[in-house]
């Protein structure tokens, strides 16, 4: 039924509901008229009659007519977009479907008749897959091989990161590898960034040095050497409105260090990261790289058992939503060449063929309005708003990434069938969690409470596409929990570099290494490893 033949009745107060279904293709329309937003407003004022104090009525006295008339047009229209988001969202949510792909929304809101709002929602649903039978089905799972090894392979990467710097002599001349400690200052009159001092920045020594995007030769720089560059405020500087204008970057070499890796960690270097003593920090370090390592590993299980499972399980795709896939592995191949705004920014390109949080949160943001923003209305659309002429590229390039997509799809449909199955979900606290934590990282204050900012934050304030993309990364990893638990596994050992070549394995080459032969490995990991 097209958006012309859908009839809302201007006179009801209850919300008008139409949901349109085409194979995997649904379309969920939405109609709110000025009687149903009162109606609601009035409930929600209800709540909180107590409060209002209005002149010529004792407090929480006043009738309800009156306040209603005295709530601003701004936040009548904020309560409005309120209750469509919370409508749309228990839509999408109903556990008698799995949505997948983009939902695309349609708003349109008007005073202009009795009716205040009409909503699109387009999306498609993934098909229900039976005989999810996990026991049946046996997979590897790898763990460390050696713990000393491992600990000596995680030394050596610290210490690489973290040389020790030494101050070099006034006449000596600054090297690749070297680094710099450098104060500089912007001199740009008539603009809030004159006279903005930044000083002893660290600056790495190579040909094409930069601070704020200002680049220059660092080689050849001995300790109080002065130069200026003229160049234009970065596009990120606080003043926006200033960005571009023509300054002068004044540079001082305060310092110049050489840095030198070290055997092995020191007790000023372990108190450098907070850390009392050497054997804390070894601690720590071998702590973080088994905790990659049972990640990068539940990853893998989960590759392997769904692979598994593809290959015997036989099911429709929607077509959208594998549209939309290619599109996405396309421009993320090209990315260098088209400079997609529209690609998704998501998507791994390491690990496109496997990785379920990849593809997961590549698929969950809301769709915008179209009125809004045109261009995003394209992800999980279908051949009105493609992006990609298929027919101008050769063929077996298109083959090879409809190949990919189509398996890429089907992953994700099945983890989303066992999410289902096994009532996996996401809790709100779960969601605010994440976004507590997206806070504090921006926030980058070492004061910053975690507690009290989490206090501080409503999920219905939490962006819709944060919302969906942390719900889908939270119920990624407890299938990953879920299945490490249900289904049998042989343990195998392997190194630290072994994990990173069978987690950079293509498709067919992870199938057949699961297939392979793994009788001569050990059953069991040494005790050391088991938490």
């Amino acid at each position: 039924m097209s958006d012309s033949e859908i009839v809302f009745q201007e006179d009801l107060d209850e919300p008008q509901i139409h949901v349109a279904e085409d194979g995997f293709s649904r379309v969920y329309r939405l109609g709110v008229t000025k009687g149903l937003l009162n109606k609601k407003l009035t409930q929600e004022i209800l709540e909180y009659k107590d409060r209002f104090n209005i002149p010529g009525f004792r407090k929480g006295k006043a009738p309800l007519s009156v306040i209603l008339n005295r709530v601003p047009e701004k936040e009548k229209e904020e309560f409005l977009q309120r209750y469509v988001r919370e409508q749309i969202q228990e839509h999408l949510h109903d556990s008698d479907k799995i949505v997948i792909g983009t939902p695309e929304i349609d708003t349109d809101y008007t005073n202009e008749t009795d009716m205040v709002a009409k909503i699109s929602v387009s999306y498609e649903v993934s098909p229900e897959v039976q005989d999810l039978d996990y026991d049946k089905y046996s997979i590897i799972k790898l763990v460390p091989e050696d713990r000393e090894k491992l600990l000596e392979k995680i030394r050596q990467d610290f210490l690489a990161a973290n040389p020790e710097k030494v101050t070099q002599d006034k006449d000596y001349k600054s090297e690749i590898g070297d680094y710099l400690m450098v104060d500089m200052t912007i001199e740009a009159p008539g603009t809030s960034a004159d006279g903005y001092i930044d000083k002893a920045r660290e600056v790495l020594v190579e040909d094409n040095s930069s601070i704020y995007d200002v680049k220059f030769n660092s080689i050849g720089l001995v300790m109080d050497e002065e130069f200026t560059i003229e160049s234009e405020l970065p596009s990120f500087y606080d003043g926006f409105e200033e960005a571009g204008k023509p300054c002068k970057f004044h540079f001082k070499i305060a310092e110049v260090l050489k840095g030198s890796i070290l055997d092995e960690p020191t007790q000023e270097m372990a108190k450098k990261f907070g850390f009392e003593s050497v054997e804390e920090l070894d601690v720590e370090l071998l702590n973080r790289k088994l905790q990659q390592f049972e990640s990068i590993s539940a990853h893998l299980m989960t590759d392997q058992f769904v692979l598994t499972m593809e290959n015997e399980l036989d099911f429709d795709v929607p077509k959208k939503v594998l549209n939309s896939t290619m599109e996405n592995l396309w421009f993320e191949e090209n990315k260098d060449d088209s400079k997609s705004e529209t690609a998704n920014p998501e998507e791994d390109d390491e690990k496109n063929e496997k990785d379920s949080d990849d593809i997961e949160n590549g698929e969950t943001e809301l769709g915008s309005s179209k009125k809004d923003d045109e261009d995003t209305s394209n992800n999980g659309s279908g051949e009105d708003s493609k992006r990609v002429d298929w027919d101008t590229i050769d063929a077996e390039k298109v083959t090879e990434i409809r190949n990919i997509a189509l398996n890429q799809v089907r992953y994700m449909i099945l983890l989303k069938n066992i999410a289902k199955k096994e009532d996996i979900k996401a809790t709100r606290e779960e969601i605010v969690d994440e976004w507590a934590v997206m806070l504090a990282r921006y926030n980058q204050s070492p004061h910053i409470n975690m507690e009290e900012l989490r206090s501080r934050i409503k999920y219905e304030d939490i962006p819709d596409y944060f919302a969906l993309s942390s719900q889908n990364k939270i119920v990624s990893y407890k299938v990953e929990q879920f299945i490490m638990g249900k289904v049998g596994n042989t343990e195998m050992k392997v190194s630290f570099e072994k994990l990173m070549e069978i987690r950079q394995m293509e498709r067919e080459k992870l199938i057949a290494f699961m297939e392979s032969d793994h009788s001569d490995q050990e059953n069991k990991p040494d005790k050391d490893y088991q938490s």
